[in-house]
């Protein structure tokens, strides 16, 4: 034990690697009753040149720490009879407490490993409870004997270790039955700091508080709620904890509490009849947000969020013949939100900026989320609504602000409520838009709800995509690309102007003019970004330039050949695909180089359908495509190949030669296969009908090997989806017929919505076109088909069941039945989706198809 004593000490000087590499070998191999063998040493000092007793307390450090990683790493190796002994000592070491307070916090923490270890294998360690039970009993006596310090810290310790997560419930069965006399402890410990405030009274009063916090787990029973409230909860808000440095302290543990059981902050009583305000909790935690900054407001808030997450009601009071939420939702957006807008003004043009959504600014936001979610949306959206009219009228920013960012906050759990009152909720939003000092939430704003509300929705007159981006683009013509907000506005465009809905294109914008003048500003940026590329961060300068890119492709094949449209794309064609040409061949990144591919595809439509041709450029892409197609790998230079097979979608019939892409395209996936080129290549036999003309013949044995292909992408699980698409496109034939056999069996184990209905789309055309082949293949595929789907059928009464109980039980559980919020959609097929395009749908139409129904 001196050997290994020695061996620590001299890992704390200076050593060579090599010898110090050879002595931390030989210290990580040291049993575990050495090393506690070490932390039971008497503080006497050590060998001369050593550095005598702090030396020791060093190595005693060390050795701790050692302890705790050995007993992981090699407790199952021990004896019993090695097992038994730790145990012993371990408790004995409690009990005498060398070394102070670290000293017990350490061994404590090696108790923790080995009770969690003995825990997991059943067996009880009586010792250690007996000891805990002692040192409780003594809780009354720890001012008069100061010696019982380190043996109340060490049991703190030990009992915050046992009770937190990861939790271990074998401990908290065994420790329930003594919750009074272990609370009745903790509780002396803070009335006699009342009385001695020299020394670590402080200390061992914040210890005692984090433990209370930590027996709220271990609460059961109305009963024992009951008393826990009056005796613990009771003392924790009282005024002489929470106008001391205790406080923080008493809020983490009334956030613990609240977190176990509701009735543990608020009184039974509280629920006989409709509150006329609220609980003590409560009102403590919002004082305590509104008039505190800093650590303490962020303990306050934490708290609050502890009791929306489970036990909502708390925050409501009656008001009339309904509960309602005001005082506190209006508490955090009137004060706390503008409060720390204005602790942060030195720096507020980039308070909303970093983010990705202005509900993720702050913790009172998030706290609004939660909120939002738990409660029905009458009692929420209104007020923040209201406010957020009300601060716009008014001169002061911060406020105005935080009552922007908190709609945005509140917008996903009222989503239903948003619905309703769109035009209302895209009138604000435009009023935010035209003042440049509120655009660092603005753009947040729009993108989120864009992100909620698809933008073809009707708002008013108009959708919502026509109210939101003429005066978007207003906005984003004063921005400059090194502005600290322009690729936040860029997102907030991205999200007015989607891709694509249900996998398939919008609609042309209306009126045409706005999405040319949207386009333009795309094109204008590009060409600026491929000018000032080295006064650029060159990764900004790279997803910027994908953006655009993704973003000119999307417009141009939204945007139907008017008078106007010809006009604009024959002034700027020539020079925009020029920039469209330098950023495909010098952008560092794939990505980049691979949108700007895309947009190439859509630009050169574009311009053929207003009259214009640029046959150079044209080569130049087809190039490009050829490349992609042709690499085995990742390109290091070139372009992806679904880029490449997107291009020829995007130029469709101007796309030369569309089967030998499909074919370049396949043989890439068979030698890497990716969803993302699947979805391509779905969407260009989709739209030229290419298969026919390249394999011929449905006798060809060119479609027994794209069967066979095809089903082996269909047992894979994240090619599932997409292949199903590409399969929709198959004939069926004697060849094929394995490609319907395997859907049956996909269509019969499937669970996931979206890829569900794609297999039952695909399995579908199949067996419509099953009826005009006799062959013995098709038949008994028809037969697996038909016996999945009676499967399914038959499955989902059971399963829509299951999902309305389901919601049956979050509701009753809920604490205000009413509300609307969307946490997740079902993600198993069910009848009930039989009211939308969803999976029931799909079952439907499969069904129909295969002579069910």
């Amino acid at each position: 034990m001196a050997s290994l004593q020695d061996d620590l000490a001299k890992l704390l000087v200076p050593l060579s690697p090599r010898s110090r590499q050879q002595l931390e070998a030989k210290c990580l191999s040291a049993q575990p009753l050495n090393l506690l063998s070490i932390l039971d040493t008497p503080a006497t000092p050590a060998a001369p040149g050593l550095g005598g007793a702090v030396q020791l307390a060093s190595a005693k450090q060390l050795a701790a720490v050692l302890l705790g990683r050995r007993v992981q790493e090699c407790w199952h190796t021990l004896s019993v009879a090695d097992r038994a002994q730790l145990q012993a000592r371990l408790v004995h070491s409690l009990d005498c407490a060398p070394g102070g307070s670290e000293s017990a916090t350490i061994l404590a923490d090696c108790t923790v490993a080995v009770a969690r270890h003995l825990a997991a294998e059943g067996v009880l360690w009586l010792e250690l409870l007996l000891w805990i039970r002692k040192v409780a009993a003594d809780g009354e006596r720890l001012h008069e004997l100061p010696a019982c310090c380190s043996q109340f810290h060490g049991m703190m310790t030990l009992l915050k270790g046992l009770l937190m997560s990861p939790p271990s419930p074998p401990w908290r069965n065994l420790l329930e039955p003594h919750l009074t006399e272990l609370c009745q402890a903790c509780v002396s410990i803070l009335e006699g700091t009342r009385c001695h405030q020299e020394g670590d009274a402080q200390t061992h009063a914040k210890n005692a508080i984090e433990c209370l916090g930590s027996l709220a787990a271990i609460v059961r029973g109305e009963e024992a709620a009951r008393l826990f409230h009056h005796q613990v909860v009771g003392v924790l808000v009282s005024d002489a904890i929470m106008g001391s440095e205790l406080c923080d302290a008493a809020l983490e543990a009334l956030s613990q509490a609240a977190a176990a059981d509701e009735l543990l902050i608020a009184d039974a009583s509280f629920y006989h009849s409709p509150p006329s305000e609220l609980c003590r909790v409560v009102r403590l935690a919002l004082t305590a947000s509104v008039t505190q900054r800093g650590s303490r407001r962020l303990k306050a808030l934490r708290l609050l969020h502890s009791i929306a997450d489970s036990h909502s009601r708390l925050l409501c009071t009656a008001q009339g013949v309904q509960l309602s939420a005001e005082e506190v939702l209006l508490s955090l957006v009137d004060l706390v939100a503008p409060d720390e807008v204005r602790v942060k003004a030195n720096c507020w043009e980039g308070l909303f900026v970093g983010q990705n959504s202005a509900a993720e600014s702050g913790a009172e936001y998030a706290l609004l989320t939660r909120i939002s979610k738990r409660m029905p949306d009458k009692l929420v959206l209104p007020l923040i609504y209201r406010s957020a009219c009300r601060t716009l009228t008014g001169s002061d920013l911060p406020s105005k602000l935080a009552a922007l960012a908190s709609l945005g906050a509140v917008l996903p759990g009222c989503a239903s409520g948003v619905k309703r009152q769109l035009h209302r909720v895209a009138k604000l939003v435009l009023r935010a838009l035209v003042q440049p000092a509120l655009h660092p939430v603005a753009f947040a704003l729009v993108a989120d709800l864009c992100a909620l509300i698809p933008a073809e929705t009707r708002c008013g007159s108009a959708r919502l995509t026509e109210r939101l981006l003429p005066p978007l683009l207003q906005q984003l013509q004063l921005l400059q690309l090194h502005d600290v907000g322009f690729p936040h506005a860029l997102a907030a465009l991205e999200a007015a102007c989607p891709r694509s809905a249900c996998g398939r294109l919008l609609p042309a914008f209306r009126p045409p003019q706005s999405g040319v003048a949207v386009l333009m500003w795309a094109c204008e940026k590009l060409g600026e970004l491929v000018l000032q590329h080295d006064s650029l961060e060159a990764g900004l300068a790279d997803s910027i330039a994908k953006r655009l890119c993704t973003l000119i492709s999307v417009l141009a094949r939204r945007q139907h050949s008017t008078r106007h449209t010809a006009e604009s794309v024959k002034a700027v064609g020539r020079r925009i695909a020029a920039v469209l040409q330098q950023v495909m061949t010098s952008a560092s990144g794939v990505e980049t180089r691979s949108a700007a591919l895309e947009a190439s595809g859509a630009w050169i439509k574009l311009m053929a359908d207003s009259g214009s041709r640029c046959p150079e450029f044209l080569n130049t892409c087809l190039q490009a495509v050829e490349n992609g197609l042709h690499d085995q790998f990742e390109p290091v230079s070139g372009v992806s190949a679904e880029a490449s097979v997107r291009f020829c979608v995007a130029l469709g019939p101007l796309a030369p030669s569309p089967g030998a892409v499909a074919v370049a395209g396949l043989e890439c996936c068979a030698r890497r296969p990716r969803p993302d080129l699947l979805w391509a290549l779905a969407a260009l036999v989709a739209s030229t009908q290419c298969l026919h003309a390249v394999f011929g013949d449905l006798a060809a044995p060119e479609w027994s090997r794209l069967a066979q292909l095809l089903s082996g992408f269909l047992e894979q699980r994240e090619l599932r989806g997409a292949t199903a698409e590409l399969v929709r496109h198959v004939p069926l034939c004697k060849a094929t017929a394995v490609l319907l056999a395997r859907l049956a069996a996909e269509v019969q184990e499937e669970e996931r919505v979206e890829v569900f209905r794609n297999l039952c789309t695909a399995a579908a055309h199949m067996a419509v076109a099953a009826q005009e082949d006799s062959s013995t293949e098709v038949a008994e595929a028809m037969q697996l088909l038909r016996e999945a789907a009676r499967l399914r059928q038959s499955a989902a009464p059971a399963r829509s069941s299951a999902l309305q109980s389901s919601d049956e039980d979050s509701s009753d559980t809920s604490d205000c039945p009413s509300s609307a919020s969307e946490e997740s959609a079902p993600t198993v097929a069910s009848t009930a989706d039989l009211e939308g395009p969803g999976a029931g749908q799909a079952l439907h139409v499969l069904c129909r198809a295969v002579g069910l129904t």
